[in-house]
């Protein structure tokens, strides 16, 4: 009995949706942010701007991460500088919940801001 119960856990742990060294494809919501995680890129929403990263999102073992993408201010208004410029997004999952720094430049020794996000959640971001 005690072996079947540790096989079903084993099992039951291998289908759960642990991050598995990348952040996991999905919408992501909180205030001021909406993340969208796809395999190919992910992309960043934030009040009057956004930002890109190519490619998937790598997590280190302590699930940290620091990527380097684009970011544009200006959202979707007239008459503003579109100009995607260099930029470093450094964070760490925790369960659900994505909380990163935004860095401008990428070398930036302080964030423009911090931002947390959790999957599945509702972003609550304005649009210009």
């Amino acid at each position: 009995m005690k072996k079947s119960l540790l096989l079903l856990a084993i099992v039951v742990a291998g289908c759960s949706d642990a991050p598995k060294n990348r952040l996991l494809p999905g919408s992501y919501g909180g205030n001021h942010i909406s993340i969208i995680v796809e395999l190919q890129r992910t992309q960043f929403l934030f009040d009057c701007a956004s930002g890109v990263v190519e490619g998937s999102i790598p997590l280190n073992r302590q699930d940290e991460f620091n990527v380097t993408g684009t970011f544009m201010n200006g959202g979707n208004a007239q008459n503003v500088d579109h100009t995607p410029h260099p930029a470093r997004y450094q964070g760490s999952l925790s369960g659900a919940i994505v909380t990163f720094s935004l860095f401008m430049p990428p070398d930036a020794a302080t964030p423009i801001d911090i931002y947390t996000a959790t999957r599945g959640a509702t972003p609550q971001i304005a649009a210009c």
